[in-house]
């Protein structure tokens, strides 16, 4: 997941005037196909805008509940957001994650609930959707020329010698679904390293493997070593 933060402060010495925007980029195999689990508590109009970018994007999808989501979806999306009052009505908070087999894999939060004074804040919640679900949804077939090519430059790096090397994320990526295990650690560690290789690193260090019956995890940093 390619992290990208954006923060806006209206005058260090005013208090409550954050505005937060993180995203880690989710990415979603080509013949995918995501889940949308609708919310009837968010206000009309953010779901159409949703739909619109994956409409773009070409991402193949379905509107569902939860129920049948988690009974037959292996990539599901997820969706909330407030709007508050001040003056006028604006959408003070968006939230959208996406999960692989119940695993978070991606996520885009828009925060502006800290800012009480800070006029950033009266946003058009249209354009605002729009561009979460554009950092947050990336496929294969956008990433994956660079990633394909950066990968096989990535090295492993010893925890002794990685002290040398500037940190640039934490991955955790874990797969499963049943049959042998096995399977799914090279699986795991792929995804894993593709995602190392799109932030832009040359070397990584494996934090943790895990394996279990039903699938594995691999945790791993994300390094750029001279």
């Amino acid at each position: 997941m390619k992290k990208i933060v954006f923060l806006s402060i209206a005058g260090a010495f005013l208090g409550g005037c954050a505005i937060s925007q993180n995203v880690d980029q989710a990415h979603i195999p080509n013949a995918a196909k995501l889940c949308v689990i609708e919310n009837d508590r968010v206000r009309e109009g953010f779901l159409p805008e949703l739909l619109g970018v994956l409409d773009e994007k070409g991402i193949n999808y379905v509107v569902t509940d939860k129920l049948v989501a988690r009974n037959g979806c292996e990539w599901t999306l997820t969706y909330t957001a407030r709007w508050s009052w001040d003056i006028t009505i604006y959408m003070s908070y968006a939230e959208i994650k996406v999960f692989r087999n119940g695993i978070l894999d991606g996520k885009a939060i828009y925060d502006s609930t800290s800012g009480s004074f800070n006029m950033n804040k009266f946003i058009d919640s249209e354009p605002k959707i729009r561009e979460l679900v554009e950092e947050l949804m990336q496929r294969e077939q956008d990433l994956g020329e660079v990633a394909n090519r950066n990968v096989s430059q990535l090295r492993a790096v010893s925890a002794e010698d990685k002290e040398d090397c500037e940190f640039i994320k934490t991955i955790t990526k874990g797969m499963g679904g049943g049959g042998d295990s096995s399977q799914y650690v090279e699986k795991a560690m792929d995804s894993a390293l593709t995602q190392a290789a799109n932030t832009g690193a040359n070397t990584y260090f494996v934090v943790n493997l895990d394996i279990t019956d039903s699938g594995a995890s691999v945790v791993l940093e994300a390094l750029r070593c001279k």
